[in-house]
């Protein structure tokens, strides 16, 4: 900073004072903390920011970020500010090997492309964290991947970590579950995969997680209302908490595997007379009492059961509106060829 005679001083300076005050005060003045920035990972539930990335990616992301309006937030800790920004990168093919990246918008991606130093030291860090964190994007061989990504007032890495929806502080038992469905979902991106593919310790862990989604969301008798519904909005109170059956699990599983297989979300099984209707399904795994059955196609692993609990449809079953015993649960999930997930729930009113 440079320091200029106050023109209005009636006593001159003498000469060479204002010169040597200036460079007095700038060698006294403290050096500016250099801006860094930081992406986040995933590890699956929490999200840390410990990878430094490339400069021409962090301010190509915050400049887009920033002009789109897309989601910013402020931290403030110890005094220091920390901006987040969330953004998500496709390609096709080896375009993160070439340093070609589009922006995934509302429209989709494709339409604005970037092209990075992949020279730069950060790049291989950063190129193996994107790719490592995606998932299919569309046809072909095309992949995306979100990040968080934070700017530090200084060289340092910020000193906290968010969790995978954005926000801070203890997740609930929703938001782990929620997390753990969407990092299985990433994880298991290859297709086909029925039940015998996806393995029985990955089925436990996907069943238990829709158990504790559905457990919470029957617990709150005004969850419809929250989320403007327009039917059943006054829920039952006081109910029991669902619990899986393992027979029902079964059944559930071979409808799953058996509308991945014909890739079409369907109740029955038209070639099958054994497997055809709901009950056949119930008397080949012994389950003797009624159940009833809801199915899903397309969405992520992550939306179940919220979607059923949420429609104007198959939202019965999850508060025992048309049995007061109707709280034994399974789940089947399969994903077809073409990369579609079949999700099937059967609700009943326990083993006699």
């Amino acid at each position: 900073m440079r320091t200029m005679p106050d023109r209005k001083r009636s006593t001159p300076f003498l000469l060479g004072a204002p010169l040597t005050c200036a460079l007095m005060l700038s060698l006294a003045a403290p050096a500016e903390a250099q801006t860094s920035y930081w992406r986040g990972f995933r590890y699956p539930t929490v999200v840390q920011f410990n990878s430094s990335l490339p400069n021409d990616v962090a301010l190509a992301a915050k400049s887009y970020t920033q002009a789109a309006g897309y989601m910013t937030r402020v931290e403030t800790r110890n005094g220091k500010r920390y901006v987040l920004y969330y953004t998500t990168f496709a390609w096709d093919g080896n375009g993160v090997s070439k340093g070609t990246l589009s922006w995934v918008t509302a429209r989709g991606a494709g339409a604005d492309w970037r092209t990075f130093n992949t020279s730069d030291p950060k790049w291989a860090t950063f190129a193996q964290n994107l790719v490592s964190a995606s998932k299919p994007y569309g046809r072909g061989n095309w992949r995306q991947a979100g990040f968080y990504f934070v700017e530090s007032p200084d060289s340092a890495p910020p000193p906290f970590s968010i969790n995978p929806d954005g926000t801070s502080g203890p997740p609930t038992p929703v938001q782990l579950a929620t997390f753990r469905l969407e990092e299985r979902d990433r994880v298991l991106d290859r297709a086909p995969l029925l039940g015998k593919d996806i393995g029985d310790l990955r089925l436990k862990s996907i069943r238990g997680d829709f158990l504790t989604i559905a457990n919470a969301g029957r617990a709150n008798p005004n969850y419809r209302r929250q989320n403007g519904n327009r039917e059943a909005v006054n829920l039952p109170t006081n109910l029991k908490p669902m619990r899986l059956n393992e027979k029902l699990n079964q059944a559930a599983q071979i409808q799953a595997d058996y509308c991945a297989q014909m890739n079409q979300l369907t109740h029955d099984q038209p070639r099958n007379r054994l497997r055809s209707k709901v009950p056949d399904r119930l008397k080949e795994v012994g389950y003797n009492g009624q159940a009833w059955e809801a199915g899903g196609a397309g969405a992520p692993l992550a939306e179940y059961p919220t979607d059923w609990m949420k429609s104007e449809t198959h939202y019965r079953p999850w508060w025992s509106l048309d049995a007061p015993n109707e709280d034994d649960v399974g789940f089947g999930v399969a994903k077809s060829a073409a990369g579609i997930w079949y999700v099937v729930a059967l609700a009943g009113t326990g083993d006699k």
